[in-house]
């Protein structure tokens, strides 16, 4: 899924994650095609805390034009703070299947890093 960098006191700033599974039948890391009619859900918490500071739906984008991706829109006051946080995207699928990205023992979750504007913040 890759991690992921915005800036202190940067609202309103889109996250666009690219979603990636190890193929089945090659053992190839790949973009997953995101099936029509799936739902995605983006959490974000700091350092895996139960506590979960955003839980909310997250946008599919045109698996045509920009296959494996959802976008998420950060909005508010989450970027005034410094901070790390550990991004997970949970997509349920047409049948009900539930997918989580990243979906590894090795690679639990994806990394949100807000940054200190230049100038301090």
């Amino acid at each position: 899924m890759g991690d992921s960098i915005v800036k202190q006191g940067n609202h309103n700033h889109p996250l666009v994650f690219t979603l990636k599974h190890t193929n089945p039948l090659t053992g190839v890391k790949e973009i997953y095609p995101i099936p029509d009619g799936s739902a995605a859900l983006i959490k974000i918490t700091i350092d895996a805390d139960p506590a979960l500071l955003i839980d909310q739906a997250a946008t599919i984008l045109n698996q045509v034009n920009y296959p494996g991706k959802v976008q998420y829109l950060l909005q508010g006051a989450f970027t005034d703070l410094v901070n790390t946080y550990d991004v997970e995207i949970k997509l349920t699928l047409p049948d009900g299947t539930i997918r989580k990205f990243p979906g590894n023992e090795e690679e639990t979750f994806s990394t949100l890093r807000v940054l200190q504007s230049k100038g301090g913040g």
